[in-house]
């Protein structure tokens, strides 16, 4: 009977180490798909969020130049280099286009394309000094900005997710370790355990 009762105290134990085992394993897990989303976070601000601000305020430099150079309009050279603002204009639109794009963001970018396209027409003629050209420019200044808002206020979103996924992996980690530490306080109290009963069964025999 003695033996029957230390089989089921040493199943119980064995249980009761698996189950750790297994706690410390799915915590393990759930960690690296943290540091992957976290990983993901990272990137986005940069890629879509950090790089396209840049963009943004690359095209409203570009614009200002160029109507700098449209007011002073007197040579064929000024023409020739606002041309080169237009075409630098165009590959930054490329580029930010690479970049993901929320659904606000899309509709606001599509609206500002709009506006440019306008603007790029009423001054074809070279003619900065006329009131639909100004309000042309306005708004397309003004879809830049509503776009660098976006910008921001998207980034502090991903930066927030982030922030509660590195509290949340704090506290895994900080629960990895209390099961650590648990499996080994029970790994000691089994072998003192194994000893103890040892030593009586040596005493059992002597007797």
């Amino acid at each position: 009977m003695k033996w029957a009762y230390l089989v089921k105290d040493k199943m119980k134990a064995v249980a009761v180490l698996l189950l750790i085992i297994v706690l410390i394993l799915v915590n393990n897990i759930s960690n690296r798909k943290t540091f992957s989303k976290l990983n993901e976070s990272i990137a986005s601000i940069y890629k879509d969020r950090l790089m396209p601000a840049t963009y943004i305020f690359q095209l409203t430099d570009h614009l200002y130049q160029k109507k700098f150079l449209l007011n002073e309009m007197k040579a064929n050279d000024n023409a020739a280099t606002a041309a080169r603002h237009d075409s630098a204009i165009h590959s930054i639109i490329k580029t930010y286009e690479t970049t993901y794009l929320t659904p606000a963001e899309k509709k606001q970018w599509i609206a500002f394309k709009k506006e440019l396209e306008q603007y790029n027409t009423l001054t074809a003629g070279l003619n900065e000094n006329n009131k639909a050209v100004n309000v042309s420019f306005e708004n397309v200044i003004q879809h830049l900005n509503a776009l660098s808002e976006i910008q921001a206020s998207e980034g502090s979103h991903i930066f927030s997710i982030a922030k509660i996924d590195v509290g949340g992996t704090v506290i895994m980690s900080h629960l990895e370790v209390a099961l650590l530490l648990i499996l080994g306080i029970f790994a000691l109290v089994l072998i003192n355990a194994n000893d103890n009963k040892l030593m009586q069964v040596q005493k059992a025999r002597l007797n």
